[in-house]
């Protein structure tokens, strides 16, 4: 959901406005983006160069179509093969202090690429912090879901554990300093693939606003934190309120018919077991996001949620849907 800081007028909380003068002295930092060319990554990199401590160093495969950067200040373009010594080269010419990766990939590439990373970092003379790409849901009580994670995210965080432990088995300060960050789901998913960067998947989420039809899977819960070109977005419902929420408005938008459709526990399940018979098939589809929502995964624990929301978003006014689709249609936009 929109969220607007009431102090500042701005859609970031006081801490992340930045201001001609508020850091006139901070030494600019870069940060190395694998994966910011699309995506989340490239929200992520557009608000990150509009504060003036820090400069993007952007990671773009050889063979990528070269991007724009007219529109971007404070970024410098680097292609690479994805090796270990191209990424380390890049980190240190640049002198980058963090590399954040928000690469999609089959699942089959995931775990050895980020573990170049890594390794990159570790040999880096100046990037010691390192973010890998991770999704959303409740990764604690639910680390092998979706079921791509237990193949992908679950190993990979292992290994970044047990660098940690090796390091406190040698008595020595950790070798990398690591983090998950839950990115979320994004009010994105209800735009047109025309008005966003994240990229459309035919039926990937319940309201595909493409086919404009909503697609009801089995009982679960959806749950979502998110932030898109500096508007806050956190969402926190059971899957139950969904239809009350979201498709009850939206079926009363005018001339528009949402198609509605069902998809029960059963079917959801009885195609998760004909790809577990399929080792050799690499990408589940949207059945596996399907069961990430009846399970109950997708949603961000409760407690901890609201804890975090108070303590980073407190000044911070969260619309509801009414007040987002009637500040839409004042603007024309609906």
């Amino acid at each position: 959901m929109l969220a607007r800081n009431i102090s500042t007028g701005s859609w970031l909380p006081p801490a992340l406005v930045p201001s001609n003068n508020q850091y006139p002295m901070a030494k600019v930092q870069t940060i190395a983006l694998a994966g910011g060319t699309g995506d989340l990554g490239r929200y992520l990199h557009e608000e990150l160069v509009k504060d003036r401590r820090f400069a993007v160093a952007l990671l773009t495969r050889e063979t990528s179509q070269k991007t724009n950067t007219s529109t971007l200040p404070n970024t410098t373009i680097h292609p690479t093969d994805y090796s270990e010594s191209s990424i380390v080269s890049i980190l240190d010419s640049t002198g980058a202090t963090a590399l954040i990766s928000l690469i999609r990939c089959p699942n089959s590439v995931y775990e050895p690429l980020h573990k170049t990373l890594i390794h990159a970092c570790l040999a880096s003379n100046t990037c010691k912090r390192f973010i890998p790409s991770e999704w959303a849901g409740d990764i604690e009580g639910f680390p092998d879901i979706p079921i791509s994670y237990s193949k992908t995210r679950a190993p990979l965080r292992r290994y970044l554990q047990d660098l940690d432990q090796q390091s406190e088995k040698e008595g020595s300060k950790p070798q990398l300093e690591w983090t998950l960050f839950n990115l979320g789901w994004f009010m994105d998913y209800f735009l047109p693939p025309s008005q966003s960067y994240m990229r459309y998947i035919e039926g990937e989420f319940p309201i595909d606003v493409a086919s404009w039809t909503y697609t009801g899977c089995g009982q679960g819960f959806g749950r979502a934190v998110g932030q898109r070109e500096g508007v806050v977005r956190l969402c926190f419902f059971p899957y139950d309120c969904v239809c009350k929420r979201l498709i009850n408005p939206l079926s009363k938008l005018p001339d528009r018919t949402l198609t509605k459709k069902y998809r029960s526990a059963e079917e959801i399940a009885s195609d998760i077991r004909e790809y577990e018979s399929q080792p050799d098939v690499e990408d589940v589809g949207v059945v596996e996001v399907e069961h990430w929502t009846i399970t109950g995964a997708t949603a961000c624990p409760k407690e901890k949620t609201l804890r975090q929301r108070e303590k980073y978003f407190s000044a911070v006014h969260f619309m509801s849907l009414e007040e987002m689709l009637s500040l839409a249609e004042s603007q024309g936009h609906v």
